[in-house]
């Protein structure tokens, strides 16, 4: 994983590496798209057309510490994971939510997760009677 930063003043693309782990869909909070965040949000990333198991890692930009992960079950893998803040928090008080995929079963599941807590057992599972297909994207947004 590499962080790019623009500096619009000089024209310049600074690339940083933050991360040897292999990773796909990073996220930050939707708010947060195109200004100064803390929190971001990445899936584990494996070629194989089954992986193992999938993980949710978070990462703190701010103080640089060591990411923090959710590890779903063996044989279980999942879409990336979408930021939804509990009103009025800051921060990423909030829920990952993310389309899980049972792959012994041909199932999936919505998988929601306190976002302070990755290493906590998920907040909840929507167990769905079939499977979301790979690749299934999306974002929440208000009723109003």
């Amino acid at each position: 994983m590499y962080q790019w930063r623009l500096e619009p003043a000089t024209g310049r693309v600074v690339e940083q590496p933050l991360d040897d782990v292999p990773i796909e869909y990073p996220r930050v909070a939707d708010a947060d798209v195109g200004q100064r965040y803390r929190y971001g949000y990445v899936t584990s990333f494996a070629l194989e057309p089954v992986p193992e198991r999938s993980q949710i890692y978070r990462y703190d930009f701010t103080d640089r510490t060591s990411r923090r992960a959710h590890r779903l079950p063996a044989g279980h893998t999942c879409s990336e994971a979408v930021f939804v803040p509990r009103p009025g928090a800051g921060d990423d008080n909030g829920y990952l939510i993310a389309f899980a995929h049972n792959h012994f079963r041909g199932t999936s599941y919505l998988l929601i997760l306190d976002a302070t807590d990755l290493t906590a057992p998920p907040v909840a599972e929507v167990h769905l009677p079939v499977r979301v297909p790979a690749g299934f994207h999306g974002t929440w947004l208000p009723d109003h």
